[in-house]
């Protein structure tokens, strides 16, 4: 049994290490958004996808093991989960790092989420501010006003980025 509780703190550890991973890349995402680097976007996000597909296995592999674990403790193994794991071992040793690994998930994947909600607010404004400017554009172009009085958007008379015009 300590052996399986071994390795599911090893799992849940490198678990957290790939959140960690992806806490510093969504960090310099950020900047990369602000800065409107796409090269390196484009980097960041093949290495993210490397990461949350690490994540994912040992997020699978911890469940595996966990339903390994459950049968020990008389669980059912479907509900049985690290932090119920980490109730159960009372005052044994392996429970301070198990708890150590769980949280470090928690509060990583805590802070993780409030960063990309940052980034996607970014790139929704700077979504925004495209869509602006294009119309700024078509409304030059064409010498017409894009919106009514009312701001209601008037029907296109022809694409801005049509190759015919």
């Amino acid at each position: 049994m300590r052996a399986g509780i071994d390795g599911l703190i090893g799992i849940l550890e490198e678990q957290a290490a790939c959140c960690a991973g992806l806490l510093e890349l969504s960090r310099e995402k950020r900047g990369r958004i602000i800065e409107n680097d796409i090269d390196a976007l484009r980097r960041i996000t093949r290495l993210e996808n490397g990461l949350v597909g690490g994540s994912a296995a040992a997020g699978r592999a911890a469940a595996a093991a966990l339903r390994d674990l459950a049968a020990d403790f008389s669980k059912e193994p479907e509900n049985f989960t690290a932090g119920e794991l980490a109730g159960l071992l009372g005052g044994r040793p392996e429970k301070t790092p198990l708890t150590a690994a769980i949280n470090a998930i928690r509060e990583t994947a805590g802070e993780l989420n409030a960063l990309n909600a940052q980034n996607r607010l970014l790139i929704e404004s700077s979504l925004e501010y495209i869509d602006f400017s294009m119309n700024l554009l078509r409304e030059a172009l064409c010498g017409e006003p894009f919106y009514t009085a009312a701001g209601e958007e008037l029907p296109a008379t022809g694409g801005f980025l049509d190759a015919k015009s």
